[in-house]
């Protein structure tokens, strides 16, 4: 038993899952800018379902916003800069929110989280998939605050 709280207690494994993270996050930015035509696409779908009007205007910006957002959010993790794990908390709240939303509604589309084949191939798996990755990725963060406190805590003693 004390080695596995050795091993989650490390430096190294905390160093590891920050840094998974932090290119998981870069890599669906990043995506989502270079195919931007196919994420505005997917947003479209969601828009069409949404509980109060979203212009079609609108659906660029949004969508380089959370492109950018996820790039400096991924950049921020990569370099353990503070107040960037809450966002990335944050960010897989909504996240979650919007899977929930789209699992509610029956909607059968990419999640949009990583932007990556060709849109005239459906290979999507549906949004239940991304909805339990995005519960991983969840207590992932969950364990880099818990480990920061634990951290912390013992640096003070």
């Amino acid at each position: 038993m004390m080695k596995i709280r050795t091993l989650f207690g490390s430096i190294l494994a905390y160093r590891a899952v920050r840094i998974a993270l932090a290119l998981l996050f870069l890599l669906a930015g990043m995506s989502k800018l270079f195919q931007l035509d196919i994420f505005i696409m997917i947003l479209e779908v969601y828009a069409a379902e949404a509980p109060f009007p979203v212009q079609q205007e609108l659906l660029l910006p949004i969508a380089l916003f959370i492109g950018v957002l996820e790039c400096i959010t991924g950049i921020g993790l990569l370099f353990d800069l503070r107040g960037f794990l809450l966002l990335t908390a944050a960010q897989i709240l909504i996240f979650i929110g919007v899977l929930i939303f789209g699992i509610l509604l029956g909607l059968d589309v990419d999640c949009g989280c990583f932007v990556l084949h060709d849109p005239d191939q459906p290979i999507h798996d549906g949004l239940r998939p991304a909805l339990y990755r995005d519960f991983l990725l969840l207590a992932a963060v969950g364990y880099l605050f818990l480990w920061r406190s634990f951290s912390c805590k013992s640096e003070k003693i």
